[in-house]
């Protein structure tokens, strides 16, 4: 398996605008978490935190592959909060999932196109 710290600065650094990634197993448990420097760091997030986001978010993607019978292939999936905007991406030949935060102002289409480019799937 690839090293998910270098997955993860591998995605960080495809755009300027992502403030943060976290690497995830297919079930959801955080196997690498990165700050970008270029933004200010949020409110701080402990571990316990992260792992449980993380198993939100596989239990979001796998709810949300049931309906690829009917549209095709998901590539991504997009969690818009008030204060952010969290790209989920499943990453199939390495059967890993990736988080990653941006602002709400981003083009996640643009974000999914640079993220793909950048891990080469």
């Amino acid at each position: 398996m690839e090293d998910p710290k270098a997955l993860a600065e591998t995605v960080l650094g495809c755009d300027a605008s992502l403030e943060w990634v976290t690497v995830m197993d297919s079930k959801g448990k955080s196997l690498s978490h990165l700050q970008s420097p270029n933004h200010k760091p949020g409110p701080s997030v402990d571990d316990g935190t992260i792992a449980r986001l993380g198993t939100v978010d596989a239990v979001t993607l796998g709810g949300f592959s049931r309906a690829e019978a009917w549209y095709g292939k998901m590539d991504y999936a997009l969690l818009a909060h008030e204060r952010a905007l969290v790209v989920l991406v499943r990453d199939q030949a390495r059967e890993l999932f990736y988080a990653v935060k941006t602002q709400r102002s981003q083009n996640a289409e643009s974000l999914f196109a640079k993220i793909k480019a950048a891990l080469k799937s």
